[in-house]
């Protein structure tokens, strides 16, 4: 079980959203045939092992294709960078191909860290 604090969020819009009244952000990520994903952040410099991770309770965090959560600016601890796990079959009928152990980056992402 995950320590820090999370809820539902929202589906959209899509990418990381800052969402002031909440002082939160909500993370909304499209995966048609994903069965579990999960929420990685990492500090400035460290880009191996995250400082904090959240998993995506289907139930509560899944929408149709996207997947959705928000967490409080006070559970992003100091995490600067982001990244996504997605579990999935190993090979679909659309050409899909998942393997949890590979990070992905954030297609809406305005910035991507080298």
């Amino acid at each position: 079980m995950n320590p820090w604090q999370a809820s539902e969020g929202n589906p959209y819009p899509l990418g990381v959203t800052w969402i002031e009244e909440d002082q939160a952000f909500n993370f909304g990520v499209f995966s048609e045939y994903g069965i579990a994903v999960e929420l990685l952040l990492f500090a400035q410099d460290e880009y191996i092992v995250p400082v904090r991770s959240f998993e995506f309770p289907p139930i509560l965090n899944r929408s149709g294709r996207t997947w959705h959560i928000r967490i409080s600016k006070n559970n992003i601890g100091n995490a600067l960078y982001y990244a996504y796990r997605v579990d999935g079959p190993s090979a679909s009928k659309a050409g899909q191909y998942y393997d949890a152990d590979k990070l992905l980056l954030d297609p809406y992402a305005s910035g991507v860290a080298t």
